[in-house]
């Protein structure tokens, strides 16, 4: 039975009311002081509401510190090596803030005052905040907090991306007669297939039919941090497994590389002395390559993807094609960062309107 009890102070002056409950019939009475009865009897009323619908946490697991709840969250998250280093730098920031108050003492408003305090760019704080709430979440799974996550409806800096400009023909026949040996099938690889670069590094001999014209993405090349050591990884998405379609340009080009420098351990193709290309040879390789042709310092290795992408769009291929050859996992991720590319839209929505309307006007200009 849940009850308020009035309670004079010692000074024999001051009255507290102090809301009375049970987590169930033979359990131990606990209690908790209100100045106000009326915030007693509000609390009474939680208290059972949680009870009855299965969101209580006992005041004594509430008391968890927000660091160590952070700790089993990193521990079981099923990441590879690199993306739990990613999820300890982002915690940090919060490990810091909150570090050992008690998780359930956590709310709403001490969330929005952590992101409005974090001098980070908005998309890392938006990072940062999907491990935050994660470490939330844990604790509900936990049994540590009643009712819901605190990061519900914590509002977040807004993301304004700039539109994606991508290189031109002549800037990507630029960067390639620019490249050397045996770097200049990486720039094949990314522009004529789009692939990202840890995709590109872990590509071997086995993924691409030649007779078929077609590369088979099923694993990247993944990079020990501070390392030249990897491995073969599963892809970044479920969604980047994929077939490419492949242009008789890049397969000549593959064919005439493997020819002139073999292949590297488990055929790979990019590598030297048989060692997989890490992140250092990319970028030393790009930087020479985009300082002999002469271009912006901008530009890297994805840029050539995005070059992939704006280059089937101008083909006409429609977006289904298009986020499947890049493998994207959605659609929406597709327009999002390249429906700007897509030529003459606002003429179709023109058009529709002017083959009703003036029909013999339209022929005429098409005949």
């Amino acid at each position: 039975m849940a009850y308020v009890r009035r309670r004079l102070l010692k000074d024999g002056k001051t009255v507290v009311y102090l809301a009375m409950w049970r987590e169930h019939a033979q359990g131990k009475e606990l209690s908790r002081s209100f100045e106000r009865k009326a915030d007693a009897e509000r609390h009474l009323v939680d208290m059972q509401h949680r009870l009855l619908t299965g969101t209580y946490a006992p005041p004594r697991l509430g008391r968890t510190p927000f660091s160590e709840v952070a700790l089993r969250y990193r521990q079981r998250g099923n990441w590879r090596p690199r993306t739990h280093r990613t999820v300890e730098e982002r915690l940090r920031y919060a490990i810091a803030h909150f570090g050992d108050r008690p998780i359930a003492s956590i709310r709403k408003g001490d969330v929005q005052s952590f992101v409005s305090g974090l001098p980070l760019a908005p998309n890392t704080v938006r990072v940062v905040m999907q491990h935050v709430s994660g470490v939330f979440n844990t604790a509900l799974d936990d049994g540590l907090l009643g009712g819901r996550n605190p990061c519900d409806g914590v509002r977040l800096p807004r993301v304004d991306a700039p539109p994606i400009f991508p290189m031109s023909i002549e800037q990507v026949d630029a960067l390639l007669a620019a490249t050397s040996e045996p770097f200049k099938a990486a720039i094949v690889i990314g522009a004529g297939l789009g692939l990202r670069q840890s995709e590109a590094a872990g590509l071997t001999v086995d993924r691409v039919d030649f007779l078929r014209r077609s590369v088979t993405i099923d694993r990247q090349w993944q990079q020990a941090t501070g390392s030249t050591t990897g491995a073969f990884t599963s892809p970044k998405t479920e969604a980047s497994t994929r077939i490419v379609p492949a242009d008789q340009w890049v397969l000549d080009h593959l064919a005439a590389h493997i020819q002139q420098h073999g292949l590297g351990a488990d055929g790979v193709l990019l590598h030297r002395n048989g060692v997989p290309f890490d992140s250092a040879k990319f970028g030393y390789e790009l930087r020479a390559a985009r300082r002999r042709a002469g271009l912006p310092e901008s530009i890297t290795f994805h840029d050539l993807r995005h070059f992939f992408a704006s280059a089937l769009i101008h083909a006409g291929c429609s977006v289904k094609q298009v986020q499947a050859a890049l493998g994207h996992k959605s659609a929406k991720v597709t327009l999002d960062v390249y429906g700007h590319l897509w030529p003459g839209e606002e003429d179709r929505v023109r058009d529709a309107i002017g083959r009703l309307f003036r029909p013999d006007e339209l022929r005429g200009a098409q005949g």
